[in-house]
């Protein structure tokens, strides 16, 4: 009898104890910062817990602009995100400094196809050879207009042909001033914002802006004076943007969405609001040329803490988000990175074409910044442009030491 109530209780404890292991779940912390991609992020985390029942994935939600500092302080403990979005203007910063798990080795083994990925994107998420990010959605920039400025003075609609000449010589037509000289529409806003914007310009003309390992700003060279000569130009000396000193007050997309401003360089992201405002009475272009095409991409990258103790688990979210399934869950908001899902985007603007923003992804470039002080860099270029915009010195000088004042952000320790 001792005998049988003995292995009658060996036999419940083993069932237990199976039963505990079978139960037991890893918990993958997951920051991420936009309260918009929630619906999205809560669809992959659900297929993926599915397919993973041992897995379980706790959210975190933090504003932006508390984000990257509960980031940079939870990073190097073990006490921070298993996993979490990173963006282009810090992914070099992180990968270089060891703060992100180096995905090569996991990707390599299973043999993980990133082809439906955009190279561009990819090179974000790159450092030294290796994978670091899988890309999860991604922005370009096109020309927008706003079809009765050109319906109203009976020019053209922006093609894929356009060049810069195109593009100056519209926005000359359709500047309209009244008797006393004010502006009651501009025909174009050529604004210094980097990735908006100057970048574009710089990369359609040949020139450059850091080296090709992202160690050095080079931006003083001859194709970004010029780049930058024509966007001063439109503003002091043809007059059809807004200067400097008036762009503090001039809100882009409200004035696009009255109709004050005829056409400008924009993201991807602002579709739905203008859709909502403007329905089909705006249009959407690739960028003007120069030498050749060329707009910047920038996107935001799903990545592990390189202090996480859960690397298979968090390898295996990170693979599944790098999937068409997992890119369409997030349509609703962004475009998904990977090659087919964009489709769904798309079909959010039903009479509008925006086809452009997916077709410029073939000579997209990265979103500039250097893999060292990447956000210290970024901030002096923006702030250089600014003093050219405000003619506070003139191009020549304000690019070389925009350059001068770059490098000395990289160079610090």
């Amino acid at each position: 009898m001792k005998k049988l109530i003995v292995v009658g209780f060996l036999v419940s404890l083993a069932l237990i104890l199976s039963f505990t292991q079978a139960y037991a779940k890893t918990t993958l912390k997951f920051y991420y910062w936009d309260e918009n991609q929630k619906p999205g992020m809560d669809l992959i985390i659900s297929d993926f817990e599915k397919m993973n029942p041992d897995i379980q994935v706790k959210t975190t939600i933090i504003p932006n602009r508390q984000y990257w500092t509960k980031i940079m302080t939870a990073l190097p403990t073990s006490a921070g995100p298993d996993i979490f979005w990173l963006n282009g203007v810090n992914a070099g910063t992180y990968m270089a400094s060891g703060l992100v798990l180096n995905l090569q080795p996991f990707i390599d083994k299973e043999g993980l196809d990133l082809s439906p990925f955009p190279q561009s994107l990819r090179d974000i998420y790159s450092y030294d050879g290796k994978t670091y990010g899988i890309p999860k959605d991604y922005d370009t920039i096109a020309l927008v207009y706003y079809k009765p400025a050109f319906d109203e003075v009976g020019i053209p609609y922006p093609n894929a042909d356009w060049t810069w000449d195109d593009l100056l010589e519209a926005a000359k037509k359709l500047t309209v001033r009244g008797a006393d000289g004010k502006v009651s529409r501009w025909g174009f806003i050529a604004t210094p914002w980097v990735q908006d914007c100057v970048a574009n310009l710089i990369y359609q003309n040949g020139g450059k802006i850091y080296n090709d390992d992202k160690t050095k700003a080079i931006v003083n060279n001859p194709e970004t004076i010029e780049a930058i000569q024509f966007l001063v130009d439109m503003m002091y000396v043809h007059k059809v943007s807004p200067n400097g000193a008036e762009q503090k007050d001039f809100d882009q997309a409200a004035q696009f969405s009255s109709g004050n401003l005829a056409m400008a360089f924009d993201g991807s992201w602002m579709m739905t609001q203008y859709y909502q405002t403007l329905g089909d009475k705006f249009g959407v272009a690739p960028l003007p040329m120069k030498k050749q095409r060329a707009t910047v991409i920038h996107g935001l990258g799903f990545v592990a803490s390189a202090k996480t103790k859960n690397q298979e688990a968090a390898w295996k979210f990170l693979k599944f988000t790098a999937s068409k399934q997992a890119g369409e869950y997030q349509a609703n908001v962004v475009i998904p990175a990977y090659a087919g899902a964009e489709k769904q985007w798309l079909a959010n603007f039903p009479g509008l074409d925006l086809q452009a923003f997916i077709d410029e992804v073939e000579y997209s470039y990265p979103l500039p910044i250097s893999v060292k002080n990447g956000r210290p860099s970024w901030i002096a270029f923006h702030n250089g442009l600014s003093e050219i915009w405000l003619q506070t010195t003139n191009v020549p000088d304000g690019v070389a030491n925009m350059e001068k004042v770059m490098n000395e952000e990289i160079n610090k320790e």
